[in-house]
């Protein structure tokens, strides 16, 4: 695998080449391939300072998925264009300093990720080269075959502050499900004053009509339309995403089981719902 000089050098110096294929297997995902729902309809409460491990970060917001190496070749070069040489000083910091190096920058200017998973984040609009480079420190020093003890006190020194944005499940979901009745609607946060979200959405039809709504007027437009969108073919695709999409299960669990009725048998394989029946053995 072909990277440039600067991580050339930079694996020389920090990682040594026995590292490589074990640091090479963290990939860094595009939030396409985390989740698709949220990737495209994610709805996010206000940012807060949340202190967490960088192993819980998996992905990024935009750019192609790639192994861990391979992301850094693109975030660090000395003859690149000026977003890949403004961090280049950060390369010199070995493992047992490059948090303490950071630490202040961590305060200054934050990292922000967004909530993929139930404990899973994605780098959103600061954090990239920061997150990366620690990430392969992390895998570096996970390398060494590390006991239980000893990996709890290294994912205790890999952890940092970082502003979160954490999913909002009823508006994500809401926001899908009625893509799936009209695809004309749109829905949005309503911000107050202070320019953060409230727990209302605003919802505009195709003529630009608007109305302003709380959780259960939410969930209770939703569950106006369901009847509907199950007959309209994306049964199952529902199905298939109760099954596979923990934040999808919670919501429907929560606020519209009634109106799915689905009672797994068979170990999960046959789906018995209102208004048919999918048998997952076919």
């Amino acid at each position: 695998m072909q990277y440039n000089d600067t991580i050339n050098k930079f694996i020389e110096k920090n990682i040594g080449n026995t590292c490589i294929d074990n640091i090479n297997e963290e990939i860094c995902y595009n939030k396409r391939e985390l989740n698709q729902i949220i990737s495209r309809y994610g709805m996010y409460k206000n940012k807060m300072w949340k202190s967490l491990c960088i192993d819980s970060i998996i992905g990024k917001d935009r750019g192609k998925t790639q192994s861990l190496l391979m992301e850094l070749n693109d975030l660090f070069d000395e003859n690149g264009e000026a977003y890949k040489k403004r961090s280049i000083s950060m390369l010199k910091y070995n493992s047992k300093e490059i948090i303490l190096k950071l630490e202040n920058s961590l305060e200054d200017e934050p990292i922000e990720l967004k909530e993929i998973k139930s404990g899973k984040y994605i780098i959103s609009n600061n954090g990239m080269h920061r997150i990366n480079l620690l990430k392969v420190h992390y895998r570096k020093e996970l390398n060494n075959n590390v006991s239980t003890k000893d990996l709890t006190k290294l994912q205790e020194k890999y952890t940092i502050k970082a502003m979160v944005e954490g999913i909002d499940i009823i508006k994500t979901y809401s926001r899908y499900l009625l893509s799936l009745y009209d695809k004309n609607i749109a829905i949005e946060d309503e911000i107050n004053d202070k320019y953060q979200k409230t727990e209302n959405v605003i919802i505009y039809d195709e003529n630009e009509y608007y109305k302003i709504m709380n959780y259960n007027d939410l969930i209770a437009f939703v569950k106006e339309r369901i009847k509907r969108i199950l007959k309209s073919g994306y049964d199952k695709e529902l199905l298939d995403l109760y099954k596979t999409d923990e934040y999808f299960k919670e919501y429907i669990d929560s606020y519209l089981k009634e109106k799915f009725n689905w009672n797994f048998m068979s170990k999960g394989l046959k789906v018995i719902y209102r208004y048919g029946k999918i048998d997952w053995n076919k």
